[in-house]
């Protein structure tokens, strides 16, 4: 498998393949074999480009990672000796793994492994599906054929999600999640008897040998996705959903919501694509908004959410005090001052949230208008013309600041000598009152 061509087929990218020939030049010096492993490998083969390539040597990862990094003139290396893995920061491609290759095993269901070093084969074995058991091995400026001991490949090409023995659910519950994303995004089903060795671990409760907080994690990748609404589906349907939150089962609630959440993120990269939005979280409060208002603080409490999904949950009860929803439904025709008195303070994640939750479309092109437009609206003028002008510091410069800009959103002041002219009155006015 020449590398060039991967390139020239857009599946690798030139800092991919500059890394790839690196590890194959350290692999012939030292003389231990190195390999592609993992979702790198999986999506060559469904022909998806994948700029995350883990690598796995059958020797010291961290003497060859800093190997690496040297003939790659790169300086930042994190070793984790008790792991026996190192990660290289490469400019474009962000951090690459390089792991000992390792066999593992769990002292009881839903303990992290004990590991040890070991062979490719052993290290493919302990791997949670087989498509993700495939390895290339890398040597010469060439990528070699593929070591496939699990028949990952003919799974692959079959559409079939597969773990590596029966007891694998067991080991280690957070697969369900995993094959959770993998039927949802690739389109594939469970093999029969991964089903029933999923069934029988979850009626086992293997859910409860697992911490909160790994849950969690696997909650926000799911709800990273490109369609989570499929992957709700499914954990209600595989009644998982029930075990992270009993409220969240109604799909119905919920489902319609997700939906929409996924439209209005769409419509926004478009609108406004340099903006960085939190996708996970606008997910996440749609799931957390069906539930009763101490039923979510509990459920934020259990899982360690992270300070920023509490102050977005705590902009939801702004939207209910606010009674933004009955508001921007009820009317078609809102001066963009009062548009921005309405949706100031919340943040971009909870504004996307809303456009999904309101069902009118003039209530979306309000909320469209003031993320895109209206929001970035200040006055020319400031606090320190002001004070020149006369005024003294003190409440009345902020009052004087909010009518400048609520008049220039509403069309009446259009250049700076309006806003001082505007001004100007105001201050007569504090002065004449003696303020």
């Amino acid at each position: 498998m020449d590398i060039e061509v991967l390139n020239q087929m857009g599946f690798i990218t030139e800092e991919t393949i500059a890394f790839i020939e690196a590890v194959s030049i350290v692999s012939v010096e030292t003389g231990i074999a190195a390999y592609a492993v993992g979702g790198f490998v999986r999506e060559l083969f469904l022909g998806e480009k994948n700029e995350d390539i883990d690598i796995t040597v059958e020797g010291d990862a961290i003497q060859f990672a800093k190997q690496v990094a040297r003939l790659l003139n790169l300086t930042n290396v994190q070793t984790h000796p008790q792991f026996q893995t190192a990660s290289v920061q490469a400019p474009s491609e962000g951090w690459i793994d390089i792991v000992t290759a390792r066999s593992e095993y769990y002292p009881y269901p839903g303990a992290l492994p004990v590991v040890k070093s070991s062979n490719i084969t052993e290290d493919l074995r302990r791997r949670d599906f087989t498509f993700n058991a495939m390895a290339i091995p890398i040597r010469e400026r060439k990528m070699l054929p593929l070591v496939d001991p699990f028949s990952g490949l003919k799974d692959l090409q079959k559409g079939l999600i597969r773990i590596m023995h029966p007891k694998s659910f067991h080991d280690d519950p957070t697969r369900i999640f995993r094959a959770v994303r993998y039927q949802t995004r690739l389109n594939f089903q469970l093999e029969a008897e991964t089903k029933e060795a999923m069934q029988t671990a979850l009626k086992a409760n293997v859910l409860e040998t697992i911490s909160n907080d790994r849950i969690r994690n696997e909650l926000i990748a799911i709800l990273h996705e490109q369609c989570p609404n499929n992957a709700l589906r499914l954990l209600d349907e595989w009644n998982i959903l029930k075990y992270i939150h009993p409220g969240l089962t109604a799909v119905h609630a919920y489902n319609g919501l997700i939906s929409q959440i996924q439209s209005s993120l769409t419509q926004f990269a478009l609108l406004i694509p340099f903006y960085k939005i939190v996708s996970w979280e606008v997910y996440l409060l749609g799931l957390i908004s069906i539930l009763q208002p101490d039923d979510a603080q509990n459920f934020l409490e259990r899982y360690h959410f992270p300070r920023s999904v509490q102050n977005k949950i705590d902009e939801l009860r702004v939207v209910q005090e606010r009674d933004l929803i009955n508001i921007l439904e009820q009317h078609d025709h809102l001066k963009p001052s009062r548009l921005v008195e309405l949706l100031d303070g919340l943040s971009k994640e909870t504004l996307l949230w809303l456009m999904a939750k309101v069902s009118t479309p003039q209530a979306r092109f309000h909320i469209s208008l003031y993320l895109r437009t209206l929001r970035h609206v200040k006055p020319q003028i400031n606090g320190h013309t002001l004070l020149k002008m006369g005024m003294k510091p003190g409440k009345a410069v902020g009052d004087v600041l909010r009518a400048i800009r609520k008049e220039k959103l509403d069309g009446r002041l259009i250049t700076l000598d309006d806003e001082k002219t505007y001004a100007k009155k105001w201050i007569d006015t504090y002065l004449t009152d003696g303020t």
